[in-house]
């Protein structure tokens, strides 16, 4: 995808990422809880570990990334619905995996039962970890 590009958010990028989160999440959030709430408002949101998906100059995702010494944790990965399916999430997905390889970290997620991404994520080597009632947590091991 040689116009895609990854970079850090900025303060300014708020209320798009916010947009993004009830954009794909409503709907799943609505299936589990029975109703939506963002996870944060604007004010409370902190941008620091989020990064934009841009594809030629404009902003079509983001996604949120913690790094510890002892793992990474892919926190969010929202691309907007009218760029999914022509493979952005995989390709972003598989560059973070890349850095957590690199890394020798293990990588970890959770998604909402309802949310069709889990097939992506065992896609790009995610093994199921433990389950809830509302959640499905994955690892993904280091590839060397």
């Amino acid at each position: 995808m040689p116009d895609l590009h990854v970079r850090d958010a900025i303060r300014a990028n708020g209320s798009f990422i916010l947009w993004l989160e009830e954009t794909c999440m409503r709907d799943h959030a609505i299936a589990v809880w029975g109703r939506w709430r963002p996870s944060c408002t604007l004010d409370e949101l902190d941008v620091s570990g989020h990064r934009i998906i841009e594809e030629a100059g404009t902003a079509i995702g983001c996604l949120a990334l913690r790094v510890e010494q002892t793992e990474m944790t892919l926190a969010r990965l929202f691309v907007d619905p009218g760029h999914r399916g022509r493979g952005v999430g995989g390709h972003v997905l598989q560059r973070i995996a890349e850095e957590a390889d690199r890394r020798a970290l293990p990588l970890r997620l959770s998604v909402l039962r309802p949310n069709p991404a889990f097939r992506l994520y065992l896609r790009h080597g995610f093994e199921l970890e433990h389950e809830t009632m509302e959640r499905l947590h994955l690892l993904r091991l280091p590839r060397s």
